[in-house]
């Protein structure tokens, strides 16, 4: 079922709560022409159409092309796809924030390699890390919480982008 040109002036002039004289008067006509065009008995020319789509602050083509609302199941896949859509996006800074933690466990290895250092006692070079320990436990706590932080979200990421791909995959039931 296709909205008329009538009907969408009609309801565009009440979504602006404007009278039938307050559009004419925009537009340069009558309140007789308005009426006419709102219950579909004349259309309305060029130029009434760009006045109309001036007044009423919409486009001229969307006045004039014919316009079919949505039925409610295609209501329901745009609905789908918005959550996909807030998914995957969810999805992306998971894998940031993975990223960061992994950058985060690793800068954290490097100091601790840095802290280290190669000691000659002899016949033999022995590799001592010089962290105190009132430092060491610290360290290696935060050490462990950002590697299993790391192991959570890896396992969330891979539930979500299995959600993900179940999602693209099913099949509209509420297709016809």
């Amino acid at each position: 079922m296709e909205i008329s040109t009538g009907e969408k002036i009609f309801e565009l002039r009440k979504a602006k709560g404007i009278s039938q004289e307050e559009l004419a008067e925009k537009v340069g006509v009558s309140r007789q022409t308005v009426h006419k065009w709102e219950t579909d008995s004349v259309k309305p020319s060029y130029e009434n159409l760009l006045a109309l789509s001036e007044a009423l602050g919409v486009e001229k083509d969307f006045i004039d092309k014919p316009f079919t609302p949505l039925s409610d199941n295609e209501k329901a896949e745009i609905a789908v796809s918005a959550s996909r859509s807030v998914k995957a996006t969810i999805y992306k800074i998971l894998v940031g924030v993975t990223t960061v933690i992994a950058a985060v466990a690793i800068f954290i290895t490097v100091c601790l390699g840095i802290m280290s250092h190669p000691t000659n006692t002899g016949d033999f070079t022995e590799l001592t890390i010089e962290v105190s320990d009132d430092q060491f436990v610290p360290v290696l706590l935060a050490t462990l919480i950002v590697v299993i932080g790391d192991i959570v979200f890896v396992i969330l990421l891979a539930k979500i982008n299995s959600d993900i791909k179940k999602e693209k995959c099913k099949p509209n039931v509420n297709k016809m």
